[in-house]
């Protein structure tokens, strides 16, 4: 499966994944069964303030990529991805590397909207390292994904 990461260094990868998919400076294109990568500058981040919405989407699209692994994204970019049948995950990991080894181990599950309010009791958190990131406003984000198996 080819992948896409959104990343804020070219440093392969080891490079940390982006906050927020429209404002990455770099993506990072991975096969996962053979972990080959190219890291692709973009330069859409730089033209306003706002992530890019459609035209993010567009771009993902152009990579020709099965999925995207990340840990927010605008709900216009998540319709557009959906809407070419480009699957939208949750970023497993702090860096490419990482998320690789979830996207290889099975852990990856779809990015689904979610506001972080704590644990339920049994939550399984075997297939991520868990942490909680700043959210904003219109966008989802991988903030509390308890329960993941």
């Amino acid at each position: 499966m080819r992948m896409c990461i959104p990343i804020d260094e070219d440093r392969g990868l080891g490079a940390r994944v982006s906050g927020h998919v429209g404002r990455a400076p770099f993506h990072c294109i991975v096969d996962t069964a053979s972990g080959r990568y190219e890291v692709i500058e973009s330069v859409a981040h730089e033209s306003n303030g706002s992530g890019g919405g459609c035209h993010t989407g567009e771009r993902i699209r152009s990579y020709q990529v099965d999925s995207l692994a990340c840990s927010q994204i605008g709900r216009k970019a998540l319709a557009t991805l959906e809407a070419f049948g480009i699957a939208v995950l949750a970023a497993d990991g702090r860096t490419v590397a990482e998320v690789l080894d979830a996207a290889r181990r099975g852990c990856l599950r779809p990015l689904v909207p979610q506001v972080c309010d704590g644990h339920g009791e049994g939550d399984s958190h075997a297939c991520h390292a868990h942490g909680h990131g700043q959210g904003h406003s219109g966008a989802f984000s991988t903030t509390d994904r308890g329960g993941l198996q």
